[in-house]
């Protein structure tokens, strides 16, 4: 049975199958056994204490209500979408995304949310 190719799983497109060919997977052995080539660590909490001496290139994950949402217009091509996000401990922390407008209409101020 997990040798069945992957042409016969239902409800895929052909892009789809295009991209797991490229990937070598062929059948749904392949599928399973496809594995991420990272894993990133979502369960260390930001706390003021790390906060104040985070390094770049550490990953912690901040939770904490929206203070403030802001689409920034660069010239015709780029658009920076920001947010501010105040921590149970007061520290405010800012995400920042490029071209996707699309996430301060899923991200509202008062939310609580978390980033990473």
């Amino acid at each position: 049975m997990l040798n069945v190719s992957i042409n016969e799983l239902p409800h895929t497109s052909k892009r789809t199958f295009n991209i797991l060919k490229n990937l070598e997977i062929n059948t749904l052995w392949d599928l399973i056994n496809y594995l991420p080539f990272r894993y990133e660590d979502y369960s260390k909490k930001l706390d003021d204490s790390v906060a104040l001496n985070l390094q770049e290139g550490e990953n912690y994950t901040a939770e904490g209500e929206v203070t403030q949402t802001k689409n920034e217009r660069k010239g015709i091509r780029l658009s920076i979408q920001k947010i501010l996000l105040k921590t149970e401990g007061g520290t405010i922390v800012e995400g920042v995304w490029f071209n996707q407008p699309y996430i301060l209409r899923n991200i509202k101020k008062g939310e609580t949310i978390s980033i990473s």
